[in-house]
């Protein structure tokens, strides 16, 4: 370094101490906008700390009006001379599309690097960050996954249920049949229209068939089929062991859903496969019996299981993923390690219904 370069670098970190004084009122009074000038122009000398801070300034709206493109634009400036906290904040900007293009791989790069120079918790950053990244890979493949598994159920359906232990009772079945005196051999519960046959298995197989594309069709968000699976399976947990061995064949751990039936009210509009399945059985059970629409109701989850058992993993994943984040950043560490233990449990492998119930 020069004699020049020497003096420069001195006269930019004199320039910057002084900003910085005037900002935080350490040894004079605060003057936010003498301290944002002197601190420009230190910054302006390529001095790191001061390209850091400014773009800080910038990135919160602190004393500067919010500009996020010029806060990338600082940051980079100082991570380019290895700032942590500069490498670690443009990989925060990359991750939410701040200033620049969202790029999930951009953002890891970048916290990788802050890592790299010592910060302390870019390590974590990048971590998160890689399991956003692979969910939204998955996310991505969501309605393409639903399509296929609808139309391969269509084929499936009859084979699924030829495994069935209990046979559906003939009496209860023929209880669906409209009594206003015309056997029409059709009726209507809750928006599903079905034959009511003479062999009452091909008629309870019409139904779950039916069923379960209904809620496919519910289900477009990985919301919507999380709950559907978590509050099913807390309902079972809770049941005969008959249901308990429908829950056991759908490979549901319990940290995922073991009091998700109380949180109605959290999460009201994310449930919709829920309130149908409820309300179809409540009305079924008042033309058969509670017994036989809880029959239905169970086979109804198993099945779905089985069909739909990519696009469920995808949402446990998403899910678990979400609260091991959660857990992680409030430091509560036995939570945040049973809940990697679910993540890695998580197979995308259909559940058998050898044993069905």
């Amino acid at each position: 370094m020069g004699i020049f370069d020497h003096f420069t670098k001195k006269s930019a970190e004199a320039q910057y101490k002084l900003g910085f004084q005037c900002i935080t009122g350490q040894g004079r009074p605060t003057d936010i906008a003498e301290g944002v000038k002197w601190i420009q122009r230190a910054a302006e000398q390529d001095f790191a700390e001061a390209q850091f801070h400014l773009g800080a300034l910038y990135h919160h709206g602190q004393g500067l009006p919010q500009n996020y493109a010029k806060a990338a634009q600082l940051y980079l400036g100082a991570a380019r001379q290895g700032h942590p906290k500069a490498l670690n904040n443009l990989g925060a900007l990359y991750a939410d599309g701040l200033g620049v293009t969202r790029d999930l791989t951009a953002a890891i790069d970048w916290y990788e690097r802050a890592a790299e120079h010592g910060h302390p918790t870019a390590s974590k950053n990048a971590l998160i960050t890689k399991m956003k990244l692979e969910l939204e890979i998955e996310d991505g493949q969501l309605q393409d996954s639903l399509s296929r598994s609808r139309e391969a159920f269509r084929k499936s359906t009859d084979e699924l249920l030829s495994s069935k232990r209990n046979e559906p009772h003939e009496d209860e079945l023929t209880k669906v049949i409209p009594t206003d005196g015309v056997k029409t051999g059709h009726t209507n519960i809750c928006g599903i229209d079905f034959e009511v046959h003479d062999d009452p298995n091909e008629t309870f197989a019409e139904l779950m068939q039916l069923l379960v594309l209904k809620l496919g069709e519910l289900h477009h968000q990985d919301l919507y089929i999380y709950r559907y699976i978590v509050e099913e399976a807390d309902r079972l947990s809770s049941g005969d062991e008959q249901q308990n061995f429908v829950l056991s064949l759908c490979g549901i751990m319990p940290l995922e859903y073991s009091g998700e039936s109380k949180k109605v009210a959290e999460f009201a509009q994310s449930r919709p496969g829920v309130d149908f399945i409820d309300g179809f059985c409540e009305q079924l059970s008042s033309i058969t019996s509670e017994g036989f629409a809880e029959h239905v109701r169970d086979q109804t989850y198993l099945i779905y299981n089985h069909e739909y058992h990519s696009v469920i993993a995808q949402a446990r994943k998403k899910w678990a993923a979400h609260y091991y984040n959660n857990c992680f950043e409030k430091a509560h560490w036995n939570y945040a390690d049973k809940w990697k233990e679910v993540l890695e449990a998580i197979k995308v492998s259909q559940p058998a219904l050898s044993g069905q119930v």
